[in-house]
């Protein structure tokens, strides 16, 4: 509600800043063409199309739908009467009668209907008379309101309302006003002004001195004849008995929907709730002024109502001035211009006043003010203004020029605003500043033309080394422009405080779409956590450290946490700043890296605090080294690590077998995605270089969940021999030490790991391991397991056991001649005559190895002594050559015997008949009766009993056939062999006696046609 003030300006202002091209004035009625016009005809109703806007002597004027109304008379017509004439431009369209005397005009809209509402007094002709009479009485004038179509007027179609209120025949339609009568009061004569509310229900007059009348009608006015308008008369107590009402003004609250009605007394504002059935009035107190008549006007958008107030008892202030009042605010009163006031109105922000001041031949003065900036939009002096009207963004002028060749023309003027951009441009090169910020605010521009206008208005401060006022403005740029140029200006000139109190407002800015310009935050961050230190302000990162900051926010708090680390004195705030952000991994870092160590702390974080078991291990394997290392002074750090690995490793474990598990030992776990498989390799390889805490990890481990956890090592692990090769990489390490009980400790536990899990490991890999690591012990028994003798050869070899070396090869060397050979070597190299005799004696007992390959491998021996031995063998191998040539030559000379003998038979066959004396049958043994078969071999047989042969159609000897064929093949063969190359080949590189060879293909023919072609080349 409306409250009354008491607050009175001492002081008149200051002249305020001139903007006369805020408004463009254009002309609507073009007075120069309607000058030449005018016409000097005496009669209005058949001249008026010749008559212009120049010869109307206009009171009021309305508008609507690019015609004007004007309420007047002609000067230049000789019906002096009142009318309402329509105008187009400068040319009067139409006229029509509303009244005998119309006091007052307005216009409303209703939904789509335009209506036209006038207050005036009809003459009412006595009884028995005809016409018009000018009857002041009771008796002979009528004052009423009537409500007129807009559209019904600009056609042509309206009755004459004084004969159809006299007949008595008057009917109420769209072509004819509605007629609302009104008491005159013959006492207190009634005053002259008329308010209609904006929807259009209430119709105010004031009646008398004290006294308003509230008409409320139907939406549309279309009341049936026999239904009364309702009417309220309010009377206000007036503060003195010199006051009398002056106007009132409704307004309808757009948030509440309350029609409220001003009522502007002389010396006093009142407010009326007009809804309510009992009159309360509330009073605005004015303080000894005086109210200026025909000068209150309310503005029917914002519902402001704008007063002109003559102050004659305030030596402090001008004598006249304007106040303007609002539903929830005290009164505004401004003082912008000296003189009689003639008209004032109110177009939303901007206050236009017209002056009445004598100036030789211009009397009145206009000025446009914006009552919100204190800036003068417009200004201009006319000899005349006889109205102005305010339409939606437009403000019209019905204005007398100067006389010129003695003629006086009058001209309708438009003003409109110019664009925002526009002011704000014009305002800005007269370095207006607040006032192109204010007009941005109040036409609700974008951020970024807000920006535009601070960022002139700092640099503007700037350049007069104002500092202190420029970053007042620079802060407003902040998301609009970048930072970089207003941080670039305060460190030349080295004013940490501004800068210091331009990046905490640039910290505290959310990051959005709109405001691209942010740039890196971090680096934002950083420069004012610097600055705080260089300034030692310790308690000013404290309570950047206290602030709730959203998501948004471009303070950037791991920056701000390695500003805090680098300075020495300041790492308490880098830990209160990653407790309070949940900056977990940096606190882990802290904890860890940094001077104060707390590797306790910094294992409980990774524990309690972060939830996924990725990040976990990611932690852990970044730090788990250091950790390990320096903990090895700390049993109960080394403990909580070991526990923590094993805790994830178990939930691994769980989460594997049943993907819904839950604990609540395991609240503070969880994996981000379900799908994420992470292995126990990964665990692995946080002991690097910690091989003693990697063995009792897996021990541990696989003592608790044995085969599950292997499920989860991955697919290039095996924690069984992971753990082996842990036991095995200690007994290297402590092999080296030469401290036999620690070493005969871990080779028992060698044995007993491979003892106790022999099912689940992989030999062939352990013996891998043994080998790797030079475990003689485990690589005898898996090779002997495993019947690799050669493994074991090299075993007894390294262990020098020479009794178990020729025990092997004498066991395996038939099977595998290259332990004889490996052996060899090793006795020759190592000198070991003995065994070497040994070994000779046994392979040329054996015939093992060719007695080349024997020399072969010992003919590197300088050693007369190992001479010796080898001349021994080499003298048996040739004795025993010597037997074997002469047991060849016996076999020779055998079988040259007996070819010759099968020479002579097979020439007795071919040249001397044969003589069969044979009786029986050679097959089934029965008396041989003909036909029979007789075969040279000297067997005979029956027909039946010897078939022929289905593809060669041949019989041959039973008996004798099948050595017959074997022979045969045997030839194939061996002509087979004697063209295949590649077979002598391979056989003779995989023989060890390749003299054997050799002598085996020459005999079969081999090399026949080579020594056939060196015969023929010979030739």
């Amino acid at each position: 509600m409306i409250r009354g003030s008491n607050t009175k300006p001492h002081s008149a202002p200051s002249a305020l800043p001139l903007c006369s091209k805020f408004m463009k004035m254009t002309s609507v009625s073009h007075p120069n063409e309607e000058s030449k016009n005018q016409s000097s005809s005496s009669g209005l109703k058949d001249n008026r199309h010749e008559l212009t806007i120049s010869s109307l002597d206009t009171t009021q004027m309305l508008y609507i739908d690019d015609f004007f109304f004007m309420l007047g008379n002609s000067c230049n017509a000789s019906d002096q009467s009142e009318y309402l004439f329509m105008v187009k431009g400068s040319e009067i369209k139409d006229h029509f009668k509303l009244h005998t005397k119309t006091l007052a005009i307005k216009k409303i809209n209703i939904k789509e209907e335009k209506l036209i509402v006038s207050l005036g007094y009809d003459t009412i002709p006595e009884e028995g008379k005809t016409g018009d009479i000018d009857v002041v009485g009771a008796a002979g004038r009528r004052r009423c309101i009537k409500v007129w179509s807009y559209s019904s007027l600009i056609m042509g179609e309206y009755n004459d309302y004084v004969q159809a209120g006299i007949t008595g025949g008057f009917e109420p339609s769209m072509s004819s006003p509605r007629i609302i009568e009104l008491e005159d009061n013959v006492d207190s004569p009634p005053m002259d002004f008329l308010d209609v509310s904006a929807c259009g229900q209430y119709i105010g007059v004031v009646s008398s001195r004290e006294r308003i009348t509230i008409h409320k009608a139907y939406p549309n006015f279309s009341i049936p004849p026999d239904k009364a308008i309702k009417s309220r008369e309010i009377e206000v107590t007036l503060r003195k008995s010199s006051s009398q009402i002056l106007s009132c003004h409704f307004y309808r609250d757009r948030i509440s929907n309350i029609n409220y009605v001003y009522i502007v007394a002389s010396d006093m504002i009142y407010l009326i709730d007009t809804e309510k059935k009992v009159s309360e009035t509330m009073e605005l107190t004015m303080n000894e002024v005086e109210v200026i008549p025909s000068c209150a006007y309310c503005d029917n958008i914002s519902g402001n109502l704008i007063v002109s107030q003559s102050y004659h008892n305030d030596p402090n202030v001008p004598p006249v001035g304007e106040a303007i009042y609002n539903l929830d605010t005290p009164p505004t009163l401004k003082f912008l211009s000296e003189g009689p006031r003639v008209f004032t109105k109110l177009y939303g922000k901007l206050m236009v006043v017209v002056t009445e001041k004598e100036n030789k031949s211009k009397k009145h003065y206009l000025e446009i003010y914006d009552a919100g900036i204190q800036i003068l939009y417009y200004s201009n002096s006319y000899h005349t203004i006889h109205e102005i009207i305010i339409e939606s963004s437009t403000i019209y002028l019905f204005v007398t020029h100067d006389e010129k060749n003695g003629i006086a023309e009058k001209e309708l003027i438009k003003l409109t605003e110019i664009t925002v951009g526009e002011k704000i441009k014009i305002l800005l090169e007269k370095s207006l500043f607040e006032q192109a910020s204010q007009v941005a605010i109040n036409a609700e521009c974008s951020e970024e033309i807000k920006a535009a206008v601070a960022r002139e208005q700092g640099d503007h401060f700037y350049l007069n080394r104002k500092y202190k006022e420029a970053m007042e403005q620079y802060i407003k740029t902040i998301g609009y422009e970048a930072p970089s140029y207003v941080i670039e200006k305060f460190l030349e000139v080295q004013n940490l405080d501004l800068l210091i109190e331009y990046l905490e407002k640039l910290i505290e800015t959310p990051i959005t779409k709109n405001n691209t310009l942010l740039g890196n935050n971090k680096d934002y961050t950083a420069l004012l956590l610097n600055c705080y230190l260089k300034q030692e302000k310790k308690s000013k990162i404290e309570e950047q450290m206290i602030k709730d900051r959203g998501s948004d926010s471009i303070f950037d708090v791991e920056t701000a946490i390695d500003v805090c680390r680098q300075k020495q004195g300041y790492s308490d705030l880098a830990i209160k700043l990653a407790n309070r952000y949940e900056k977990w991994e940096l606190l882990v870092s802290i904890y860890i890296e940094d001077s104060n160590q707390n590797i306790t702390g910094a294992l409980e974080i990774i524990d309690e605090k972060i939830k996924d078991v990725k990040d976990k291990l990611n932690l852990l394997k970044q730090y788990g080294g250091v950790i390990l290392n320096r903990s090895s002074g700390f049993i109960h750090s080394e403990k909580k690590m070991s526990n923590l690995l094993l805790k994830i490793t178990k939930y691994l474990i769980m989460k594997k077998k049943n993907p819904g598990f839950k604990s609540p030992e395991y609240q503070n776990y969880s994996m981000r995605d379900d799908k994420d498989d992470i292995k126990i390799s990964e665990i692995i390889k946080i002991f690097v270089d910690n091989n003693d805490s990697l063995c009792e990890y897996l021990k541990k481990v696989l003592d608790e969940h044995g085969d599950d956890a292997n499920k989860i090592c991955g697919d290039d692990l095996h924690l069984y021999h992971k753990l082996l090769e842990c036991y095995l990489n200690k007994y290297s390490e402590k092999r080296s030490t030469n401290v036999h009980s620690t070493i005969s400790k871990i080779d028992n536990d060698i044995k007993d790991f491979v003892k106790i899990n022999e099912s689940k490991i992989d030999k062939s890999y352990v013996l891998y391991l043994f080998r790797f690591y030079s475990y003689l012990d485990g690589i005898q028994k898996l090779s002997q397991q495993l019947n690799m003798n050669q493994e074991l050869l090299s075993v007894f070899i390294e262990k020098k056991e020479y009794d178990n070396i020729v025990r092997l090869c004498k066991e395996k060397g038939g099977q595998e001649k290259d332990l004889w050979i490996q052996a060899l070597n090793h006795f020759r190299e190592e000198g070991e005559n003995f065994k070497l005799q040994e070994c000779l004696e046994y392979i040329s007992e054996k015939e093992v190895l060719t007695p080349l390959m024997v020399l072969d491998i010992l003919k590197n021996t300088d050693s007369d002594l190992k001479f010796k031995y080898i001349r021994n063998y080499m003298f048996g191998e040739i004795k025993k050559l010597d037997s074997k040539i002469k047991n060849s030559k016996e076999e020779i000379e055998a079988n040259m015997q007996g070819i010759a003998e099968k020479k002579k038979e097979y020439q007795v066959l071919t040249t001397t008949p044969q003589q069969f004396e044979q009786s029986t049958c050679s097959k089934c043994g029965d008396r041989l009766t003909v036909p029979t078969y007789h075969f040279m071999c000297g067997h005979v047989y029956h027909e039946s009993c010897v078939e022929e042969d289905k593809e060669t159609y041949k019989r041959v000897c039973l008996l004798c056939n099948k050595q017959f064929t074997e022979a045969i093949d045997r030839k194939n063969l061996f002509e087979g062999k004697a063209r295949d190359h590649q077979q002598f080949f391979t056989e003779l590189e995989g023989d060890d006696k390749k003299m054997d060879t050799i002598a085996t293909y020459y005999g079969i023919g081999l090399f026949n046609d080579i020594q056939k072609e060196l015969e023929e080349n010979e030739l």
